[in-house]
């Protein structure tokens, strides 16, 4: 680190013919380029990221502009990458952005402690739960991607060795994934259902249009939140490029008459047995060993059937 320090120094020596306080300054800057590592802005953990409103990003800007950035950017150590951020996204465009007009803005960073990309994925998605400024259609997107990516842990028996298969089995006996999320984010578990359809249906968008995702999620561009449930239902073949919210409206009215009615036309009753098939799996499971959490995730699940059935004989 001497000899850098000294190569540094020659060299703000060597391209700066002025006075030694400016020297030092300038081999002062040199030392804070070189130590400052590029960060990384990964395009995954980017989508994750709900766009602010155009006052709110404005409210940011001069804050920075005037304070400097108040909160530290949070940053992951990619082993293959570099310093990845994971939560400043925003405060980092604006950084950007001031440095391109030849301002000097200071920014702390704190580093997570996470063994892998898809642990930070997940902290990337609670984390911007826990957020107070998210509009309705914005937490449904995150609850549905964080529905998705627990159910798809709990399911996922790759990795499973002699090491970690009670871990594993634990897990999995464990709450089903929406009534696990229903009691945490103080929603029903049918709605936890329908965020992740809604997440499904604005990632299809987002596809082969992410500007247009974006929009959405930002309220700039209004989509009934129904059309893009039954987006997420589509399985279909066709993969569409939608370039405004006509074409998507345009695009679930196409499909309605064939894949989206059936599947919305089933979709209490193929519920209403999902949901008893895992009422009767949690029952089979209880034994006079079973303490009372166990009873109650069975008691919580007769309530959710009762409440199907219910609302099934109304429709009819």
């Amino acid at each position: 680190m001497a000899k850098t320090r000294d190569k540094l120094r020659q060299k703000a020596k060597e391209n700066i013919n002025v006075s030694a306080v400016d020297n030092n300054q300038a081999f002062d800057d040199i030392i804070s380029r070189a130590e400052r590592k590029e960060i990384i802005i990964d395009p995954i953990l980017k989508s994750f990221i709900p766009p602010l409103q155009d006052e709110e990003l404005q409210l940011l800007k001069d804050s920075i502009e005037q304070e400097g950035v108040r909160e530290d950017l949070i940053l992951w150590n990619d082993p293959e990458r570099g310093h990845v951020l994971v939560d400043g996204h925003n405060r980092m465009a604006i950084v950007k952005g001031l440095e391109r007009e030849g301002k000097t803005v200071k920014y702390g960073k704190k580093f997570l402690d996470l063994p892998d990309f898809e642990s930070v994925k997940d902290w990337m998605i609670i984390n911007q739960l826990g957020r107070r400024n998210l509009t309705n259609e914005q937490r449904s997107y995150l609850r549905g991607l964080r529905y998705e990516r627990d159910k798809k842990k709990k399911t996922n028996s790759k990795g499973v060795n002699q090491f970690n298969k009670d871990k594993v089995n634990r897990q999995n006996d464990e709450q089903p994934t929406h009534i696990k999320l229903a009691e945490e984010y103080k929603v029903s578990p049918k709605t936890i259902e329908r965020d992740a359809s809604f997440a499904k249906g604005i990632n299809f968008i987002g596809s082969s249009n992410p500007e247009l995702k974006q929009e959405i999620l930002a309220g700039k561009e209004k989509v009934k939140k129904s059309s893009l449930q039954k987006l997420g239902k589509y399985s279909g073949k066709q993969k569409p490029v939608f370039k405004s919210v006509n074409d998507i409206e345009k695009f679930v009215l196409k499909v309605d008459s064939k894949e989206v009615v059936k599947l919305t036309e089933n979709d209490n009753s193929n519920d209403f047995v999902n949901l008893k098939k895992e009422t009767l799996d949690a029952f089979s499971k209880l034994s006079v060993q079973s303490n009372a959490s166990e009873f109650d995730m069975v008691k919580t699940l007769l309530d959710s059937l009762k409440k199907e059935a219910l609302n099934s004989q109304k429709q009819k």
